[in-house]
């Protein structure tokens, strides 16, 4: 029961924080959209798929007393994973929601359909990345330090506090060569009025969707046996 506490109030005070921080800097009124509501369905999204990821670079290890039954593979232990955390931010969405809307908030979503879409694909890049970063951390522990490193950086880097279309061109197209960026675009862009859509790449996030995916699928057929024998 703590650890769903914390993993509802962990989003919630940098959603606070942030919107504080937008208020006081350029003031509530300065935005055509709902800073609560961007800074909402930026945060809970990036912070699943940080969650995912971190908990695929662990998992291959921490379940290897039960890949000697024969019914359990390593991939079982990580799609169990990623379906409870995937689940267990949903929830924390739907309560987070459920509260603002308490609160008097409209949150229903521009493009409720579009919103659903985005959600999924990026879960699902959160999986492609998680299964490939993984397989690599089963036998090389730098990747999870490595990527524990950079999930700051990408929290900043990645569109969660800001949208893209307010940024110099320079900066945003340095911005746009990070696939969670077009992510973070899709989603605001789908779920607030007065956002668009202008900067997502499809095809670009598609690229960095399936190509994860697969070569972690074939790293993971190539090296099954050793998670069992190690």
């Amino acid at each position: 029961m703590t650890g769903l506490v914390w993993i509802i109030l962990d989003p919630l005070i940098i959603i606070v924080f942030m919107t504080l921080m937008h208020t006081v800097i350029r003031g509530r009124s300065s935005s055509s959209y709902d800073i609560v509501l961007f800074m909402g369905s930026g945060v809970i999204p990036f912070f699943a798929f940080r969650k995912i990821v971190q908990t695929s670079l662990r998992v291959f290890k921490q379940n290897r007393s039960i890949y000697h039954y024969g019914q359990i593979k390593p991939i079982d232990a990580f799609l169990a994973n990623a379906l409870l955390e995937s689940a267990t931010y949903l929830i924390v969405a739907v309560l987070l929601l459920l509260g603002a809307a308490v609160m008097g908030m409209d949150v229903l979503p521009k493009d409720p359909l579009m919103v659903i879409i985005a959600v999924l694909w990026m879960t699902l890049f959160a999986v492609a990345w998680g299964l490939f970063l993984g397989v690599w951390s089963f036998f090389y522990e730098i990747v999870a330090t490595v990527f524990g490193f950079l999930s700051f950086p990408l929290l900043i880097l990645s569109g969660v506090f800001f949208p893209l279309s307010i940024l110099p061109p320079q900066a945003r197209e340095w911005l746009l060569y990070n696939p969670l960026a077009h992510f973070m675009e899709l989603i605001h862009g789908s779920y607030l009025q007065h956002m668009d859509t202008r900067y997502v790449d499809y095809d670009f996030m598609l690229i960095w969707t399936v190509l994860p995916l697969f070569f972690g699928m074939w790293l993971y057929k190539k090296s099954e046996w050793k998670y069992i024998e190690k």
